[in-house]
C-alpha cells in the first residue's frame, strides 16, 4: 500500500500542476495492477471532468458509485456533472435524495440555487439555501446567494437582510460589490 499511496501523491502533484492526462494514466496503470481498488475510478473521473470531458467522466465515476452507491460526495459529483451537461432535472433529482446533514460542502448544493435563481425560481432557491444555512451557517456565500433567490422571489426586506448580512461577514469577497449594487438598487 506504500507503494500506491506514493503513486496516488505523485498523480495529485501532477494534477494540481495541471498535467491532468499525466496523472490520470497513473490512476490507469494502478487500476490495472490493483482492480480491487475501484476507488480509482472516481480519481479517473475527476480528471475527465478537469478536461470537461465530461461522458468520460460519468463513465469512470458510474463505476465507481456502482460499488459504493451510498457515497454522497460521489453522489454530489455526479449531480455537478449533470449541472454541467445541461441535465438540471437529473442533478436536482439526486441533490433531493442527499441527507443535508452527510454533506460537506455546500458548493453543488449553491450551484443548483445558482441554477434556479437563473431560471426563475426564486423562493424554491432561498427555501434550498435556508437548509444550507442551517448545516452550514458560517458559509456567508449562502447569505449572498439567498440574498440573490429573495430578490428574484420579490422578498425585497428578506433581501436585504441577507445581502447586508453577507457584506458584514465577506465585505472582501468577489461578490461584495455586486452585494452593494443589489442593496442600493432595493433602497431606491
Amino acid at each position: 500500500m506504500v507503494a500506491v499511496n506514493s503513486k496516488l501523491q505523485e498523480a495529485a502533484t501532477l494534477a494540481q500542476g495541471g498535467k491532468i492526462a499525466d496523472a490520470r494514466k497513473i490512476y490507469e496503470d494502478l487500476l490495472a495492477k490493483y482492480p480491487q481498488i475501484y476507488q480509482l475510478e472516481g480519481f479517473i473521473a475527476r480528471t475527465y471532468a478537469a478536461e470537461n470531458n465530461i461522458p468520460a467522466a460519468m463513465q469512470h465515476l458510474k463505476a465507481n458509485l456502482d460499488k459504493e452507491p451510498n457515497n454522497v460526495e460521489l453522489k454530489m459529483f455526479q449531480a455537478e456533472l449533470m449541472m454541467e451537461s445541461g441535465d438540471k432535472a437529473g442533478a436536482k433529482a439526486i441533490l433531493d435524495a442527499v441527507d443535508m446533514k452527510e454533506v460537506k460542502d455546500p458548493y453543488t448544493f449553491i450551484n443548483q440555487a445558482i441554477n434556479l435563481i437563473n431560471d426563475k425560481k426564486g423562493a424554491e432557491a432561498a427555501e434550498l439555501l435556508t437548509k444550507l444555512l442551517t448545516q452550514f451557517p458560517n458559509t456567508p456565500e449562502l447569505y449572498y446567494y439567498r440574498g440573490r433567490a429573495y430578490v428574484s422571489a420579490e422578498k425585497l426586506p428578506e433581501a436585504k437582510a441577507d445581502l447586508e448580512k453577507f457584506v458584514q461577514l465577506a465585505p472582501t469577497a468577489k461578490e461584495a460589490d455586486d452585494a452593494k449594487k443589489i442593496l442600493e438598487q432595493i433602497k431606491k
